[in-house]
């Protein structure tokens, strides 16, 4: 049966879903993310001559939201995710464990356990903070004018760039994470000192600056050119009905 730790981490109790044993997930939850939009636009056309124009566009927007959410949480039913986090081992020798739950491990077990699976949320590491840019830009050049009395002419470039930048923050790092919890490992590693996750408030700040991930971040971006020559005009007229014609590439 499923335990519950006390926030002291030096007693637990079997786990009945009481209100007092539960987490409330929307005290750090944002259901309307920040959003702030930034778009321009702007356009210009000038005459060569009577029959030839030069023209441009040019459009650009950009826009940050961040989105926040309930602490990161480390599950069993999880499986290995460094963006969800992942089960935590607690070896059996710990000193942390309060006393007697080895035995009560065993006893469900019915047999000798290495260790202990943990659910836990990290709410020492603060909120988990999702932040989002997206940048577009576009610009049009080109050229129009009549190549004849009917037959006009269109030949132009169009440039366009689209990036998306995505950091995710508050996060555990389940590779240090399991060397907090080993105490052996721990101690012979630079910055670390064994943590009890055994409670609600046994983890100190400079233990949970360890335990934190770095930032995670992804940038995608895509770029498109496009060159263009269009020729238009009428084929021939019969009886009042015109055939046209256009040509591009």
């Amino acid at each position: 049966r499923s335990q519950v730790f006390a926030p002291d981490g030096l007693s637990f109790e079997p786990f009945e879903a009481r209100l007092d044993q539960l987490y409330n997930w929307t005290t750090d939850f944002s259901a309307l993310p920040e959003i702030e939009r930034l778009i321009g636009y702007a356009s210009g056309e000038y005459e060569i001559s009577p029959d030839h124009n030069a023209y441009a566009e040019f459009h650009f927007a950009r826009s940050d939201v961040q989105s926040q959410v309930a602490s990161a949480p480390v599950f069993t039913s999880r499986g290995r995710s460094r963006s969800f986090g992942d089960a935590i081992f607690v070896p059996a020798d710990n000193p942390f464990a309060p006393q007697g739950l080895l035995a009560l491990a065993e006893l469900s077990a019915g047999q000798t356990v290495s260790g202990f699976l943990l659910n836990r949320r990290f709410v020492e590491l603060g909120p988990r903070i999702r932040n989002i840019t997206r940048k577009t830009f576009q610009a049009v050049g080109g050229f129009e004018g009549a190549i004849s009395e009917n037959w006009r002419y269109d030949i132009s470039y169009q440039y366009g760039r689209n990036q998306v930048r995505d950091i995710s923050l508050g996060l555990a790092d389940n590779g240090r994470l399991q060397i907090a919890l080993d105490a052996s490992r721990c101690m012979a590693t630079n910055g670390c000192t064994p943590i009890n996750i055994f409670g609600s408030a046994t983890i100190t700040q400079n233990q949970a600056d360890f335990i934190r991930a770095n930032p995670r971040e992804r940038t995608i971006e895509t770029r498109e050119q496009i060159a263009q020559l269009k020729i238009s005009g009428p084929l021939y007229e019969y009886r009042g009905k015109s055939a046209f014609a256009a040509i591009g590439r």
